[in-house]
């Protein structure tokens, strides 16, 4: 289904000619996520940060727009909001114009290292670990900053997490949600926009590793990433269902997520070697798997997002002769897809042998050849029902349809053909579907 999709993928590989031999290796040894990177968006921009520059790139031709130095402080995470972009570093935050400007270097009084950035009215949220001195131990962090003027207003220490990778807002309750450990062990919180704690998020499976990335659907539900599960709770931080995203037997590094249609996609890699993307639907079950492993020889770090129209997919990767950025892109899934593709595997298979053409009245008869054997596999409610439509020749699709679900036909139906899906007229005839390669049909 998605992976179908890789023919229309566009890929850029970004150099990274200042990236020490090393480095990645050591942030694995600090057990800090997710890299040396970042990648933000805009409605029409992408920018990455490689090395020590950003780049402004144009969204599916990826060509080169501006770009410009930054100090040298590590890490560094961005986003871009209301024409400016925002880019966080130990020391203090930068704020571009969306030219790549330089308008103000706003510096902190005690460094932390930095995971992530969001905006959220008028305010800009920076969360990371304070270190202490020997930086093998520190206290997760939330600054405040007010905009446009970029100044810190307040910084917040975390009730019970070590470490914060993520703040998102849960567009349904304009709750924050803080994701990250408390040692190597789970930590989520739950605040509302003055920073006062609402609850925090009990950790629902045994030896769930750290929280790493949270999103939200369109009611309010949050999808949270952790080392081994993807998660599913409710706005209360109730958690409803889970699903996997390991891979056989090998280690799996979590590296974000995004919720986008019905879909959560998520970004992992197998073995420090292998970048895969997982998707998944509301219910957590694992509908697809695509591989972006080509010419990987290790993966230091990723990105997963979207602007709801395209998801774009960042890896910060060692092929076999560099270091680099490289940068996916594909349409997002739609909701009708889902439906199709993923409900059918679940439902109940049932043989059902239509019943004998109607006659037909002779100012509506045609001369109809006989059509070779196609069977269709048709979704009835929770059923699959496999047809034969070389014996409904001279039937409408939709006259088909009621016979074999034993309903009248609905307005809408659909055909898949294993590649696409377009939707079909039920006045159709059934040769349309063996023309057309159609596999299955489904009603709505």
């Amino acid at each position: 289904m998605f992976s179908e999709l890789l023919w229309r993928w566009g890929h850029i590989s970004v150099p990274l000619t200042r990236l020490k031999t090393g480095f990645g290796a050591r942030i694995g040894d600090l057990g800090l996520f997710p890299g040396a990177c970042d990648v933000c968006a805009d409605d029409r921009h992408l920018y990455v940060i490689v090395g020590d520059r950003v780049e402004k790139r144009v969204k599916g031709r990826f060509e080169l727009v501006e770009r410009a130095q930054l100090p040298d402080f590590y890490p560094r995470r961005c986003v871009a909001s209301n024409d400016r972009l925002y880019i966080t570093h130990s020391r203090g935050v930068l704020e571009f114009t969306s030219g790549l400007r330089l308008i103000r270097d706003a510096p902190r009084s005690k460094p932390i290292f930095p995971f992530s950035a969001s905006v959220y009215s008028n305010q800009l949220y920076v969360v990371g670990t304070r270190l202490t001195s020997n930086r093998t131990s520190g206290s997760g962090v939330v600054e405040v900053w007010s905009l446009p003027n970029l100044s810190l207003i307040s910084t917040y220490n975390s009730r019970h997490c070590s470490t914060i990778y993520k703040i998102s807002l849960n567009p349904a309750t304009n709750h924050l949600w803080l994701m990250g450990a408390d040692g190597a062990r789970f930590c989520a919180e739950v605040y509302d926009k003055n920073m006062l704690l609402v609850s925090t998020v009990k950790e629902p499976i045994a030896d769930l590793g750290e929280a790493v990335d949270v999103d939200f659907d369109e009611s309010g539900y949050a999808y949270v990433l952790t080392d081994k599960y993807l998660l599913k709770f409710t706005m209360d931080g109730s958690m409803q269902t889970w699903g996997s995203v390991a891979i056989g037997s090998t280690y799996i590094t979590p590296l974000g997520l995004a919720y986008a249609n019905g879909y959560v996609y998520v970004l992992v890699s197998q073995g420090h070697s292998k970048p895969l993307l997982l998707v998944f639907d509301r219910n957590l079950r694992r509908v697809d798997k695509v591989d972006l492993s080509g010419g990987v020889a290790k993966v230091f770090g990723g990105r997963v997002l979207h602007d709801n129209k395209n998801l774009y997919i960042a890896l910060a990767i060692e092929s076999s002769s560099s270091r680099e950025w490289v940068v996916h892109t594909a349409p997002l899934l739609t909701p009708r897809q889902v439906v199709v593709v993923h409900q059918a595997p679940q439902a109940k298979r049932v043989q059902l042998e239509p019943q004998p053409p109607r006659p037909q009245p002779k100012p509506q008869q045609v001369q109809v050849e006989a059509l070779p054997q196609h069977v269709v596999t048709v979704v009835c409610r929770s059923n699959l029902v496999e047809v034969d439509v070389s014996r409904f020749m001279g039937f409408s699709i939709g006259e088909m349809l009621s016979r074999c679900c034993g309903s009248s036909p609905l307005a809408k139906v659909y055909g898949y053909d294993g590649l696409a899906l377009r939707e079909l007229s039920p006045q159709e005839k059934v040769d349309a579907l063996v023309k057309s390669s159609v596999i299955v049909l489904y009603t709505q």
